[in-house]
């Protein structure tokens, strides 16, 4: 975004709102992978604890123990725009606001050319 305002090319800003929303997207398959395993190994662990202490029935998932986990979803991706989760959807929000804000004002940078004093041909940027 900020070579995108210096440079006074509106395309990178929704160069930078596409990006946002794929690394969200990226990054949200990742977490819900990182979810499911969490609740593998909290499952098996209980299962290993109740077999250390002898428990008389012993905590055995329905499905049995696996550590098989299931491929992102969509409704797994809006789970995790929960209002708790902000800090996670939080910043990627903000990139894809302002740069969309930014693409839509297109803020031009105002460059004043004063000539040099040494070389009467070139200009010199303020």
């Amino acid at each position: 975004m900020a070579y995108g305002y210096i440079h006074a090319e509106p395309v990178l800003y929704i160069v930078a709102a596409v990006l946002s929303v794929l690394l969200f997207l990226l990054e949200a398959g990742y977490k819900q992978i990182q979810d499911h395993y969490i609740q593998k190994s909290i499952q098996i662990e209980r299962t290993l604890n109740d077999l250390l202490v002898n428990e008389e029935e012993p905590y055995i998932h329905k499905r049995g123990i696996s550590t098989l986990v299931k491929t992102p979803t969509w409704r797994g991706y809006f789970k995790q725009l929960r209002w708790r989760n902000v800090l996670f959807w939080g910043p990627y929000f903000c990139v894809l606001v302002c740069s969309l804000i930014l693409a839509w004002l297109q803020p031009v940078i105002a460059e004043s050319k004063k000539p040099c004093e040494e070389h009467p041909r070139a200009a010199v940027l303020d």
